[in-house]
């Protein structure tokens, strides 16, 4: 990754390179240097371009890879301690997540547990949630976090879904994951919702991960997708 942002770097400089050269160009009315550095100055865009894709795709394929490994080893992830499900799962991804424990201790007026987001039709309640709202909002990170008491059902997931896309249309930030934290399983989750949540991670066509976290009856969570906690990622 750091060779890729290298990369990156060098050809933005390129591209602003051949930018001052051809407006200086076309200021003296060199007809030829402005067709060389307009060439060179939509070459560096393109590269840019492809490079970007590059450094998204290598990105996933690292999800993907350390997916596979945790899939494959098969961890015991321990139900931390404490008396409130969201809570829980939130000291357990502080402990899995350097990158998001540091947040939370640079930031701890993101955490909210429980509390209420407000969207453009109005406020959904989560049993927790992280919202570090900067600008640009590129920058800015949202986890939601909701307890069932019941294996969930699509119908579930839709009406999440639905919750979300208003609290990204009032504060056009995205959740990087919705949890869903089952404290009661009592039975499998179904194969509807089962089939869309690992389709959503396989396919990755949502820029938001929906997962669901068992707590199971030996203190142990379940996960369904598996996903990896990478270093300097965050969750």
């Amino acid at each position: 990754m750091l060779r890729i942002l290298v990369t990156i770097l060098f050809v933005l400089f390129s591209i602003f390179f051949a930018f001052v050269i051809l407006v200086s160009a076309l200021v003296e009315g060199h007809m030829g240097g402005v067709l060389i550095f307009l060439g060179l100055f939509i070459a560096g865009l393109m590269a840019l371009h492809t490079i970007l894709r590059l450094r998204r795709l290598f990105r996933e394929f690292l999800v993907r890879h350390a997916a596979i490994n945790a899939a494959r080893k098969r961890p015991v992830w321990r139900v931390p301690p404490g008396d409130v499900a969201a809570r829980r799962f939130l000291t357990y991804l502080r402990m899995e997540n350097e990158a998001f424990g540091s947040l939370l201790k640079a930031r701890p007026e993101a955490l909210h547990v429980p509390g209420s987001l407000s969207g453009a039709t109005g406020n959904h309640h989560f049993d927790a949630y992280v919202f570090d709202r900067r600008l640009p909002r590129s920058r800015s990170y949202m986890l939601l976090v909701r307890e069932y008491a019941h294996m969930p059902t699509m119908d579930d997931l839709r009406r999440l879904r639905a919750e979300v896309a208003d609290i990204r249309r009032k504060w056009k930030v995205t959740p990087s994951r919705v949890v869903l934290v089952v404290t009661r399983p009592g039975g499998n989750l179904d194969d509807d919702i089962y089939e869309a949540l690992i389709g959503a991670s396989r396919e990755r066509k949502s820029p938001t991960l929906y997962q669901v976290a068992i707590e199971a009856d030996d203190g142990t969570y379940d996960f369904i997708p598996i996903i990896p906690e990478l270093r300097g990622f965050m969750p």
